[in-house]
C-alpha cells in the first residue's frame, strides 16, 4: 500500500476523533499489515490506550492478526482489561492466547474478569488446558485465591485428588506452601487422619513439612503429636533452629518415649536438644541424662550447663525447604 492510499484511510477513520500520536501509530500499523478498515474499526477508539504502559490496542491488532474472530475479539476488546507488558496485569495478552491456544468463548469467559491478574488468568487457562472440567476449574478460579494457591489446587486436581482430599486445602487461609505440604502429603500416600495431623493454619509451611516427613517416614500419628505443637520452631525463622527435627530424629530412630519425652521441650534448644538425642543414641539412660542435666524427680526438663561437656555435632536443618508465601 502506498502512503497517499495509507493516509486516505487513516485520515477517514480518525475522522472527527482525538488520538495521541502512539495511537495513530497503531492506526497506520494495523492498515500497513493488510486489515480492513472494518477491522481497524474495532481498535480504532479513543478510549483505548497505545503507550508503553498500556498497549490496548496493540493486543487487539495481534488478535485481529493472528486470526481471531470478531466475536473473539469482543470478549478482550475492553478499556476494563489492562494491557502492561511490564507488569503482572496483561490482561487482553492472557484472554487473547487463550484463543490462540483453542480455547472457546465459554472457556475464555471464566478467566476474562478484569479482577484476575494475568498470572492468575494464565492458571486457570492452564486448568482448563488440561482438561480440567469446568467445575473443577471454578474451585479456583476465584481471586481471592493468587496465582500460587491456584497453581496448588490446580496440581491437586490435575493429580487426581478427591473431592474430600481437596477440601482439606482449598482455603484462602492457606498460603501456597501449605497448600503443598497438605497436596504433596496425599500424593504420597498419606491418609486423611494423618493428614489432619497437621492441616491446621497454626503451623507454619516448615512446621507442616515436618510433621509430614515424620508421617512418611512411618512415624504413627501418636508418635508425631508429640512435637504437633507450633511452639516448636522448625528452622522457619533460623535454618539452624529446628526443634520438630531433633523430635522427629529421635522418634524415627526408635528412642524409647521416655527419652524423646524427656527433650521434647519448647525450653529446650535446638542444639541442646541435638546433645540430649545423641546422648540418648550413644548410650546414656534416662537416669545419667536427669544427673547431667540436673533434674530433680518429677520435674519438668531444663538444662543444665552440664550439657556443654558432651560431645556434639552443630544443629543443623539438611531437609531441603521452600518457604510459604513468597513469590518465587
Amino acid at each position: 500500500m502506498d502512503e497517499k492510499k495509507l493516509q486516505e484511510m487513516v485520515d477517514e477513520i480518525t475522522k472527527g476523533k482525538e488520538f495521541d500520536r502512539f495511537q495513530m501509530s497503531e492506526i497506520r500499523e494495523g492498515f500497513k499489515n493488510g486489515l480492513s478498515m472494518k477491522q481497524v474499526l474495532l481498535y480504532a477508539k479513543p478510549e483505548f490506550e497505545a503507550d508503553i504502559y498500556n498497549q490496548q490496542m496493540q493486543e487487539i491488532r495481534l488478535g485481529i492478526e493472528h486470526g481471531l474472530t470478531i466475536e473473539q475479539i469482543r470478549v478482550f476488546a475492553k478499556t476494563e482489561f489492562s494491557a502492561n507488558s511490564n507488569c503482572k496485569y496483561n490482561q487482553m495478552a492472557k484472554i487473547r492466547e487463550g484463543f490462540e491456544h483453542g480455547l472457546t468463548i465459554e472457556q475464555v469467559r471464566i478467566y476474562a474478569k478484569p479482577d484476575f491478574g494475568q498470572d492468575q488468568m494464565e492458571e486457570i487457562r492452564k486448568g482448563i488446558e488440561n482438561n480440567l472440567q469446568i467445575s473443577q476449574v471454578q474451585m479456583f478460579a476465584n481471586p481471592k485465591f493468587n496465582e500460587f494457591q491456584m497453581k496448588e489446587i490446580r496440581l491437586g486436581l490435575e493429580h487426581g485428588l478427591s473431592k474430600d482430599q481437596m477440601q482439606m486445602y482449598v482455603n484462602q487461609k492457606f498460603g501456597n506452601g501449605r497448600m503443598s505440604a497438605i497436596r504433596e502429603g496425599f500424593e504420597n500416600g498419606l491418609t486423611m487422619d494423618q493428614i489432619q495431623v497437621y492441616a491446621d493454619s497454626k503451623f507454619c509451611y516448615d512446621q507442616m513439612d515436618e510433621l509430614r516427613s515424620g508421617l512418611e517416614h512411618g512415624l504413627t500419628i501418636e508418635q508425631v503429636r508429640i512435637y504437633a505443637n507450633p511452639k516448636f520452631s522448625a528452622g522457619q525463622s533460623d535454618a539452624q533452629d529446628n526443634q520438630m527435627r531433633e523430635i522427629r530424629l529421635g522418634l524415627e530412630h526408635n528412642l524409647p518415649l521416655e527419652q524423646v519425652r524427656l527433650y521434647a521441650d519448647q525450653k529446650i534448644d535446638c542444639k541442646q536438644m541435638q546433645k540430649i538425642r545423641t546422648g540418648f543414641e550413644n548410650g546414656v539412660t534416662v537416669e545419667q541424662m536427669k544427673q547431667v542435666l540436673g533434674i530433680a524427680e518429677q520435674e519438668k526438663p531444663s538444662v543444665s550447663e552440664k550439657l556443654d561437656s558432651m560431645d556434639h555435632t552443630p544443629c543443623t536443618t539438611t531437609d531441603s525447604q521452600n518457604r510459604d508465601e513468597t513469590v518465587k
